[in-house]
């Protein structure tokens, strides 16, 4: 489904338009946004990660 936001219409409108959006799959990833707490800085652990091969 394609969902047309204009530049003209408020923030409540399109989350109101978001809303009502049907979803098809059963994962809600909007539950997870903002939810990974990491004890270290990302881009060291991205670097950690990626010198291990």
């Amino acid at each position: 489904m394609t969902v047309i936001i204009k530049s003209t219409e408020d923030k409540e409108k399109i989350k109101k338009t978001l809303k009502n959006l049907e979803r098809k799959g059963k994962l809600d990833a909007f539950k997870h946004c903002g939810k990974v707490k990491l004890k270290e800085d990302p881009l060291e652990l991205q670097k950690m990660m990626r010198s291990e091969w």
